[in-house]
């Protein structure tokens, strides 16, 4: 079967195909078959509005469970979750948030699983409407949705915001052209998961992209559900976008160097780092800005060309690749 990663399509391209018996009676919260999985680290500050948000979900609070996982540094989260006696909190010591989702799926035996972000917000009816797609087209293996962006001045994004609105989270196009989506935004069957194997956890970064392609090389399809959102605030200054450029140079070195050894994981990174041509054609593609903030933008992409060399020189010289 071709690899799905050119299947991504909104919940409105799906062909009218009545669910079964089960899954109607599953559509209607009937059954306790879903878990929400939330890795956390240095994530106290954003974590309560995160809860909120599942708590006050259309779904049948009997429907869904919400596994929080302490991946380290959260002080008072015991008492934050003591809030919300009918959910877990567990703790993964490795300093990894794939090992931290990978925790949660051990500890767990429903059958369809959502993940996303300690800083993300989910809106109202994201479980409904992930679960509900993934209840009526059984060929889906993992289904992405938008992560709207939230700026703290609407309309006027500083230089770093404008970067962020053009390259981040671009869940459609990661999924019609890269075969994967970022976990902020994700659904998937524990069967898939099964199948494909858990998430690589020793990457501290872009372990939800290796995971994707897995999923995409499978014979699974890949979908993009509109409806399924969630709102998270973008990066807003500089020292925040160079610590999270660093982290996904890190995530990827660590990758290429499993096949090219490190000389050529670090060809390739710079080489990348100087030609940004992707991240190029996303901000002067992206409607979410205007031509000017793309100018801004662009000096944004350009000028994390050095933080990346510089990161991947440390890597090469044997250093390890970082938490954030």
């Amino acid at each position: 079967m071709t690899p799905a990663s050119s299947q991504g399509h909104d919940v409105g391209d799906q062909p009218d195909q009545p669910p079964t018996t089960e899954a109607r009676g599953r559509l209607d919260g009937e059954t306790n078959d879903l878990t929400v999985i939330i890795p956390v680290f240095r994530g106290m500050n954003t974590l309560p509005a995160c809860l909120e948000a599942l708590e006050g979900q259309t779904a049948s609070h009997s429907s869904y469970e919400v596994v929080v996982v302490d991946n380290g540094d959260n002080p008072g989260i015991e008492e934050l979750m003591a809030r919300y006696p009918e959910w877990r909190l567990l703790r993964e010591e490795r300093p990894s948030s794939y090992a931290a989702r990978n925790r949660a799926l051990a500890a767990g035996t429903r059958s369809l699983i959502a993940f996303t972000d300690a800083d993300c917000r989910p809106a109202r009816d994201w479980l409904e409407a992930g679960r509900q797609l993934l209840l009526t087209d059984e060929s889906i293996g993992l289904i992405g949705g938008p992560v709207d962006l939230d700026l703290a001045r609407p309309g006027r994004p500083s230089t770093v915001e404008c970067y962020e609105l053009a390259v981040a989270f671009r869940q459609k196009t990661y999924l019609e052209t890269q075969g994967y989506a970022a976990t902020a935004n994700v659904f998937t069957r524990r069967s898939v998961i099964e199948s494909v194997g858990n998430f690589n956890d020793s990457l501290k970064s872009t372990g939800d992209s290796e995971w994707g392609k897995r999923v995409a090389a499978s014979e699974y399809e890949l979908a993009y559900c509109e409806s399924a959102r969630v709102h998270h605030h973008p990066r807003s200054s500089w020292s925040a976008v160079w610590r999270r450029e660093a982290r996904k140079v890190g995530g990827v070195f660590d990758q290429r160097r499993a096949h090219h050894g490190p000389l050529g994981a670090y060809a390739r990174g710079v080489l990348r780092s100087f030609l940004p041509t992707q991240t190029v054609k996303a901000v002067i593609a992206s409607d979410r800005i205007t031509s000017q903030q793309k100018a801004r933008a662009l000096f944004v992409v350009f000028a994390l060309s050095g933080v990346r060399v510089i990161e991947l020189t440390r890597l090469l010289l044997g250093a390890s690749s970082r938490r954030e």
